[in-house]
């Protein structure tokens, strides 16, 4: 998610120079190398998100998901849990987390629609239980500008 904007929009929108352009080109086609040769070679593949950067919003990881399956060609099941069980395992908390079972912690989004089908769904959440506290329609503040330009690709 990193990479994948600064390839795909037009250096006058993203503003990136011709050096940083390529070199998230390479950084790009290696991530997603990597994401396959994982996959391939029954490595654990753990999800997160860089979002200091521009073009990585708070609000958009479900979009690191999608590209993990359209990009680096994992199931929309396998790219869900990348974002939970795996990287619980990974952290080595998955006997508290990363799943929803009796005696373990969980954070819960209620959507609209199954997620697996569409990852959209998680731009409009019904409801969010966080650490015990119910949040009923929750909103978040978004860039419209760069929504746009995330979904012109």
């Amino acid at each position: 998610m990193a990479a994948l904007p600064l390839v795909k929009l037009a250096p006058g929108i993203t503003g990136a120079s011709p050096v940083v352009r390529e070199n998230a080109r390479i950084i790009l086609d290696r991530l997603i190398r990597g994401i396959h040769d994982a996959a391939a070679n029954g490595i654990p593949i753990g999800m997160g998100t860089d979002s200091a950067l521009t073009y990585v919003t708070y609000y958009n990881a479900w979009r690191e998901m999608d590209y993990a399956v359209r990009y680096g060609g994992l199931t929309p099941a396998w790219a869900f849990h990348a974002a939970t069980g795996a990287n619980a395992r990974i952290l080595g908390l998955d006997q508290v987390t990363g799943s929803i079972e009796p005696g373990k912690a969980a954070d819960i989004v209620v959507l609209p629609a199954n997620p697996l089908e569409d990852f959209r769904a998680f731009t409009t959440p019904r409801t969010v239980i966080a650490r015990g506290m119910i949040i009923d329609s929750p909103s978040v503040e978004r860039s419209d500008e760069i929504d746009t330009h995330l979904d012109s690709f």
